[in-house]
């Protein structure tokens, strides 16, 4: 009897870990042993699976992008047609009273230091651009008259906004920051109307 493919289950497991380790310890304090202590599983079992510590890098970006752009397709499909882009702002600037999770503080730290490994760099370039189309997209379907380049100069904005409501929320700034980028974000929308 054929032995079982591990090789979706093992990633999963040491991508855990890794997201789990960068949360708390950094990307500088998540060396590929520390990681493997905490998937339970020998350095060798993450180069057999995934690669070298460049290679684990650009595998978590990948699964953080399409764990992103999943969910921002589910939160399209179920917009209203009606106050499609009121409820788009509402859940990009959804409130953020909760902790950050291991996801969303890997994905800052992968950005931030994205300069030094110009694969992710790159994916995550990628990321930017189908989030801009995708809320572009929406806002051609409530702006009909609005030109594609204007509705992708609202939504880059947009998302500028939210992006940096998100990079800054661990300073727990008070509330009028987090609505005055929303309310920035509805003038940019509402330009469009204009």
């Amino acid at each position: 009897m054929a032995r079982p493919d591990l090789t979706e289950e093992r990633t999963e497991q040491i991508l855990d870990a890794l997201e789990y380790c960068i949360a708390r310890y950094g990307l500088e304090g998540s060396s590929l042993e520390v990681v493997a202590n905490h998937a339970g599983v020998k350095r060798s079992i993450i180069r057999h699976y995934i690669g070298n510590r460049d290679d684990l890098l650009v595998a978590l970006t990948k699964r953080l992008i399409q764990r992103s752009l999943s969910l921002i397709d589910l939160v399209i499909a179920a917009l209203p047609k009606r106050k499609r882009c009121t409820k788009l702002i509402d859940y990009l600037f959804m409130d953020d009273s909760h902790e950050a999770t291991d996801s969303s503080i890997a994905m800052d730290l992968l950005i931030a230091v994205s300069d030094q490994y110009p694969s992710c760099r790159e994916l995550l370039g990628s990321f930017m651009e189908a989030m801009v189309v995708k809320v572009a997209g929406q806002l051609e379907l409530s702006y009909p008259k609005a030109s594609k380049q204007e509705c992708w100069s609202v939504a880059n904005g947009v998302l500028a906004n939210v992006f940096v409501s998100d990079s800054l929320s661990p300073l727990k700034l008070p509330k009028r920051y987090k609505k005055s980028w929303r309310d920035c974000a509805k003038k940019l929308i509402e330009h469009l109307g204009s």
